[in-house]
C-alpha cells in the first residue's frame, strides 16, 4: 500500500494523527509541521529529541559555548525568573497553538525595548500592530514586574538583570526561528520541558519523555 500523502513510497508507519499508514520520508519531513502529531507518537518523540540535539550542536557551532555559560550564570541568579517566562510562553502556546517562533521573537523584542526605555528613565510601553504579539508581550511583562518591584533589590540592578534575561530568551528564540523549518519549534521545545502545564497537549501523553 502506498503512502496516501505522497502516493509514491510504501506506507510502513502508522500515523495516529492521520489514522492511516504513511511512509518514513513523509513522517520525517512533515511531522510537527504539516502533521499535528500527538505527543505520545514514538516517531514524533524521537524526531523531537534528534532535532533538539541537532539544534543545540548548531548553536554551539554558531555562537560558541559562551552562550550557554552566560545562560547558566543568569539562571543561577534567579531560576524562578526563567521558570516564569517559560511557563508564560508554554501556557500561551497551549491556549493558542497557532503561535509561531516569530511571534515570540517580536513579543520579546517589545519587552526588551520597553525595559531599555525604562533604564533610561523613560516610562514608555512599546507596542506592535499585531494584537497577538501585544498580548504575549503583556503576559511576559507581567511576569518580570515582580522582580523589578522587589524592594530588597536596587531597581536599576533589577531592570538591568531583567534585560539580560529577556535578551537571552530573545537570542534563543531568534536562533530557533532562523534554523528550523518548523515554525513553532521553539515553543514546542519549551513545551517538552513543561509537559504538566494546564491545557498542554503533552499532559495527555501516555509516555514519559
Amino acid at each position: 500500500m502506498k503512502c496516501f500523502l505522497c502516493n509514491e513510497r510504501k506506507a510502513k508507519r502508522y500515523c495516529p494523527a492521520k489514522h492511516r499508514n504513511i511512509c518514513a520520508v513523509c513522517c520525517g519531513e512533515k511531522r510537527g509541521i504539516e502533521i499535528n502529531c500527538p505527543d505520545d507518537c514514538k516517531y514524533f518523540v524521537n524526531g523531537q529529541n534528534y532535532q533538539q540535539k541537532k539544534t543545540t550542536n548548531l548553536r554551539i557551532k554558531k555562537d560558541g559555548i559562551a552562550t550557554f555559560q552566560k545562560k547558566a550564570e543568569l539562571y543561577r541568579k534567579d531560576p524562578q525568573m526563567f521558570a516564569k517566562i517559560e511557563f508564560a510562553l508554554v501556557d500561551a502556546y497551549n491556549q493558542n497553538n497557532r503561535l509561531l517562533n516569530k511571534d515570540v521573537v517580536s513579543a520579546l523584542e517589545i519587552v526588551l525595548k520597553t525595559l531599555k526605555s525604562e533604564s533610561k528613565g523613560l516610562l514608555y510601553k512599546h507596542k506592535s500592530e499585531d494584537m497577538v504579539i501585544n498580548d504575549l508581550a503583556d503576559i511576559l511583562e507581567n511576569e518580570v514586574t515582580e522582580l523589578k518591584n522587589n524592594e530588597e533589590i536596587n531597581s536599576a540592578a533589577a531592570t538591568n538583570f531583567t534585560k539580560e534575561v529577556i535578551d537571552d530568551f530573545l537570542s534563543e528564540a531568534k536562533f530557533y526561528n532562523d534554523q528550523n523549518t518548523d515554525k513553532s519549534s521553539y515553543l514546542t521545545h519549551l513545551a517538552r520541558f513543561h509537559m504538566d502545564r494546564p491545557g498542554g497537549r503533552a499532559a495527555k501523553s501516555k509516555i514519559i519523555i
